[in-house]
């Protein structure tokens, strides 16, 4: 039969095959539950701080993420927060604790986002020019 472990990570896999597949596809930076654990992270924003067109600044004595301007993007751009699919307005790293975050998917720049993760175009306000997709571990695993 089938161990424990073996089973989470297949659920897991099944919960997690968007993210996967496109990790396969080569656009974005991921990062899984082991890799998220190897990195030690005290806060979210350390998992993503050494990733390339990231950049960890602090707003008003808080830790905010910012893409580094992509070309045409005036400004710092701060990302697109998704949460297990739902976008969430406003949000700040400081709202998700590294240890309950399962996968990671870090889209630093507006042309390499998925379709699903894209804003809906508004042509005021501020621009984003990046998402940062988290899926939250599952109870108990």
């Amino acid at each position: 039969g089938m161990g424990v472990e073996e089973e989470r990570n297949t659920r897991s896999k099944r919960l997690l095959a968007g993210f996967w597949d496109r990790r396969s596809r080569g656009f974005g930076h991921f990062f899984t539950r082991e890799e998220i654990e190897a990195r030690n992270p005290h806060e979210f924003s350390d998992i993503v701080r050494t990733t390339a067109g990231v950049s960890v600044v602090s707003v008003n004595g808080r830790q905010s993420i910012r893409f580094s301007r992509s070309a045409g993007v005036r400004g710092d751009c701060p990302p697109q927060y998704w949460v297990d699919g739902m976008q969430v307005q406003n949000a700040t790293p400081d709202e998700f604790p590294p240890q309950d975050v399962e996968a990671l998917e870090v889209y630093a720049g507006a042309a390499t986002i998925p379709p699903q993760f894209a804003p809906r175009m508004v042509t005021f306000g501020p621009k984003t020019c990046g998402a940062i997709v988290i899926w939250t571990r599952l109870p108990g695993s």
